[in-house]
């Protein structure tokens, strides 16, 4: 919340000047001078207190909303895996609007890989095929016409790093699986022995 007062307090300002500006029409810069001057304690006061205000606001509430966030955690435990769910599924739909042969085949790979959306790093994959998606289909829709191929073929390179990076996690995966079997066999081996049902 701080961040953002701090972001916005230069906008705000020359905002603010500009009305004031426009609504008392001064005659010449020295006027204008004199204007800043007389405002520009009150104007930037006034977003200081503001800011203190809804950060000592949003610090107090802050641990409510955790609170409650936990709350709901505990009531579904998978909350995290469907929102991660969600989120993959819709920005495939949107990945489905990127030009070129090499998007559609990096979109295919990672459409049909096997998404564990319970392990947290395939939530935070997720997240970033979201944002890259959204980013890589809003630049495209910005782009000037001689742009749209070198944009294009960036966002196809962006979901190829995610393809290789969920191939990573996918092998990964499958070698702690294997490795757990092994040691469940290693158990049981060790408990019950090669003749214990003999007979």
């Amino acid at each position: 919340m701080g961040g953002a007062f701090l972001h916005f307090v230069l906008p705000f300002y020359l905002l603010a000047m500009l009305v004031a500006v426009v609504r008392d029409a001064p005659d010449d810069a020295e006027s204008v001078l004199h204007l800043a001057l007389r405002l520009s304690p009150a104007l930037l006061g006034g977003y200081a207190a503001l800011a203190v205000a809804a950060t000592t606001a949003a610090a107090l509430v802050d641990p409510l909303l955790r609170a409650r966030q936990r709350r709901r955690r505990a009531r579904d435990p998978r909350a995290a895996a469907k929102r991660s769910e969600r989120l993959l599924h819709h920005a495939l739909d949107r990945a489905r609007t990127l030009p070129g042969p090499r998007a559609e085949a990096a979109l295919a790979r990672l459409t049909s890989a096997r998404w564990n959306h319970d392990d947290p790093a395939y939530q935070a994959l997720a997240r970033d095929v979201a944002e890259a998606v959204e980013t890589s289909v809003r630049a495209l829709g910005s782009a000037a016409p001689e742009k749209r191929a070198v944009l294009a073929d960036m966002a196809a390179a962006t979901i190829e790093r995610i393809v290789a990076a969920e191939a990573e996690l996918a092998e990964a995966e499958a070698q702690e699986d294997e490795k757990q079997a092994r040691i469940i066999a290693g158990y049981v081996e060790a408990r019950y022995g090669p003749s214990h049902f003999q007979g």
